[in-house]
C-alpha cells in the first residue's frame, strides 16, 4: 500500500512540475516582445510611453563620426569628419564603414551632412547579407529625401542645396524612420580614400538601440515600407498634421480642470497657484499669456509644477514651451508658440494623488495669464515617471578662441530616468559664428561619453551654422539670428526624443561643449526635459 501512494504521489508531483513548467513556457513566450517596424512607428506615436521607464529592455546607444583623438584623451578635437569605423573590400572597391553593430535592435535617428549630390555611395547591410537593403550614390536619397519612407520621417533642415552664410555648407539630412535588426546592421560609405576637408567629407549621428532579454526583432528589408506601407502613411499624416496646425486647431483631447479656460493676473514678485486631486496625468497646458513686455514676460513668468509633494518642473515660459525669450512660433511634436503669447504643450505628466501648478511673476509689471490645463486616465504602474524640467543661465559666459569648454546640460545623480529633450538659446553680440560644441552623454557612470557628437548645430540636425529657420516634428529653429555673420543676434534650437529617448538606470551627465571662433562672452541659457522616478 505504502509503494502505491508513493507510486501516485510520483505520478502527482511529476504532472504538477509538468503543468508548473508548461505554464512557465507559456507565460515566457506571453512576455516575449516583439519589435517590428510598424509597433516602432505605433511607439513614435504615443507620448505615454516615455512615461515608463524600459527598466533594462532596450538602451540608447551612438556612433558619429566624432575626431577619434579624443580616444586619446584630446577631448576637443574638432575633426570631426570622415573618421570611419573600419574599411573594407566590396566588389573589389576599398568602402569605409560608418556603423556596425550587433544585434537585436533598432536604429532610431540618423543624422548626415556632406554634399547631397556628391556621387558618393551609401550602403545599408542587415543581419550579415551580402547585398544592401538600401543602396544610393548620394547622402539625400536615403536619409533626407527618402521618397519610399515619406516626410516627416525623412527630411532636410532646410530646402536650399548652397547656404550662403559658408560656402560649401550643406544643410542637415535627418532620418527618423526606424531601422529594426535582428542580429546586425552595418553601414558603409564609398568616397574619398583620403580625408579631405570638411566640405569634402561627410559627417554624421546614428542613434540606436539595444534590446536585452526576451524580445524577438522583425528586420528591415528593402520590402518592409510596402508591407508596413499603411501604418507609414498614417504615423507621416499624423506627424504633418500635427505640425501644421494651429494651436486654436488642435482638438480637445482630455477632460478640462475645473473648466475650460481660467485667468489670473500676476502682480509683480508674486505667483498664482491651482491644485488638481486624483491620479491621472496632464497631457495639455495651453496658454494665453499678455504683458507690457511679451518678451520679458516670456523670461521673467516661471512655470513650476510639483507632483505628489515634489517639485519637479522649474522653468521659464519660454524656454518651457520651445521660444526661448522670444515671441515667435516655434513647433515640435510637445510644444508650439505663436507670436501672440499663445504657448501649449502636450508632455505626458503623470502623478498619483495631487499635483500643484504655480505660476511665478518674476518681473516689475503685472503679466495675466488665461489658461486651459487637460487630464487623461492614468494607470500608475511600477516602472511610472514623473515628469521634470530644469534651466540654467549662463550671462556673460567668457569663450576663448579655439579653447573649449564642457557646459553642464543636465547631471542626475540617482535615480532611473529618461531623457527626452532640450531647448538651447544664445545671444552673441558680434559678427562671427558662435561657435563649436560636441554632446558629450555619460549614462551611468560611464568614463568616456556614451554619446559623442560631432557639433551644436548637427545635434540639433541642422549642419555648419546656418540661419535659416525650421520647425519640424523633431527639431526646430524657430529664430537663428546668431548664426550669421553680421552682428549681434539671438538663435534658439531645440530637439525632442520620441524613439531616441535616452534610459538611465544610475545617473546621467550630459555635457554641451561649448569653445568658439573669438575670445568674447556670448549669453547662454537652456532647458532641459526628462523623465525620473
Amino acid at each position: 500500500m505504502a509503494t502505491r501512494r508513493i507510486i501516485v504521489l510520483k505520478s502527482i508531483l511529476t504532472f504538477s512540475t509538468i503543468w508548473i513548467l508548461g505554464t512557465i513556457l507559456m507565460t515566457a513566450q506571453e512576455s516575449t516582445k516583439k519589435v517590428t517596424f510598424k509597433s516602432l512607428l505605433c511607439e513614435m506615436l504615443d507620448r505615454e510611453a516615455l512615461t515608463k521607464h524600459p527598466e533594462g529592455l532596450w538602451t540608447l546607444h551612438q556612433v558619429s563620426s566624432y575626431d577619434k583623438r579624443a580616444d586619446d584623451g584630446d577631448m576637443f578635437a574638432n575633426e570631426d569628419w570622415s573618421n570611419f569605423y573600419a574599411h573594407e573590400i566590396y566588389k573589389g572597391k576599398d568602402v569605409q564603414v560608418m556603423m556596425d553593430v550587433k544585434g537585436p535592435g533598432a536604429i532610431t535617428r540618423i543624422w548626415m551632412t556632406g554634399d547631397p549630390n556628391a556621387k558618393h555611395a551609401l550602403r545599408f547591410f542587415i543581419d550579415g547579407k551580402k547585398i544592401p537593403f538600401w543602396e544610393a550614390d548620394h547622402l539625400g536619397a536615403l536619409i533626407g529625401e527618402n521618397k519610399e519612407i515619406g516626410y516627416p520621417l525623412s527630411f532636410r533642415s532646410v530646402d536650399q542645396d548652397d547656404l550662403p552664410i559658408n560656402k560649401g555648407a550643406k544643410p542637415g539630412h535627418n532620418l527618423y524612420a526606424p531601422i529594426p535588426f535582428e542580429k546586425n546592421i552595418k553601414i558603409t560609405y564609398e568616397g574619398p580614400k583620403e580625408k579631405k576637408g570638411a566640405f569634402e567629407g561627410v559627417f554624421w549621428n546614428i542613434n540606436y538601440r539595444l534590446y536585452h532579454g526576451n524580445v524577438k526583432v522583425e528586420s528591415f528589408n528593402n520590402e518592409t515600407p510596402k508591407k508596413y506601407d499603411q501604418t507609414l502613411k498614417e504615423v507621416n499624416e499624423k506627424l504633418n498634421s500635427f505640425q501644421n496646425s494651429t494651436i486654436s486647431d488642435m482638438p480637445i483631447q482630455g477632460e478640462p480642470i475645473q473648466s475650460d479656460w481660467m485667468g489670473v493676473v500676476i502682480a509683480p514678485k508674486t505667483s498664482s497657484e491651482l491644485k488638481i486631486k486624483g491620479g491621472k496625468a496632464i497631457n495639455s497646458i495651453i496658454l494665453d499669456l499678455d504683458a507690457e513686455d511679451l518678451d520679458k514676460a516670456l523670461k521673467e513668468t516661471l512655470l513650476r509644477i510639483s507632483f505628489d509633494g515634489h517639485e519637479t518642473v522649474v522653468c521659464p515660459l519660454g524656454l518651457f514651451f520651445g521660444s526661448g525669450n522670444q515671441k515667435i512660433t516655434a513647433k515640435d511634436y510637445y510644444r508650439k508658440t505663436d507670436d501672440t503669447g499663445y504657448m501649449s504643450a502636450y508632455w505626458i505628466m503623470p502623478f498619483r494623488q495631487e499635483v500643484v501648478i504655480s505660476f511665478v511673476n518674476r518681473s516689475q509689471k503685472p503679466v495675466k495669464i488665461n489658461y486651459s490645463i487637460l487630464s487623461k486616465p492614468y494607470q500608475w504602474a511600477k516602472n511610472s515617471m514623473y515628469f521634470h524640467a530644469s534651466y540654467q543661465e549662463r550671462p556673460d559666459f567668457p569663450v576663448e578662441a579655439t579653447k573649449g569648454v564642457d557646459l553642464e546640460f543636465l547631471k542626475v545623480d540617482q535615480g532611473q530616468g529618461v531623457y527626452v529633450g532640450d531647448t538651447y538659446q544664445i545671444f552673441k553680440p558680434f559678427g562671427i559664428w558662435w561657435g563649436e560644441g560636441d554632446e558629450k552623454i555619460y549614462i551611468d557612470g560611464s568614463t568616456f561619453p556614451d554619446h559623442f557628437g560631432t557639433g551644436t548645430e548637427d545635434y540639433y540636425g541642422y549642419a555648419w551654422g546656418h540661419p535659416e529657420l525650421y520647425n519640424h516634428v523633431f527639431i526646430s529653429q524657430p529664430i537663428g539670428g546668431a548664426n550669421t555673420l553680421k552682428g549681434p543676434g539671438t538663435t534658439v534650437n531645440s530637439r525632442v526624443r520620441l524613439l531616441d529617448g535616452i534610459p538611465f538606470s544610475k545617473s546621467l551627465d550630459f555635457q554641451m561643449e561649448k569653445w568658439g571662433w573669438t575670445t568674447r562672452t556670448v549669453d547662454i541659457k537652456w532647458a532641459t526635459f526628462w523623465y525620473q522616478k
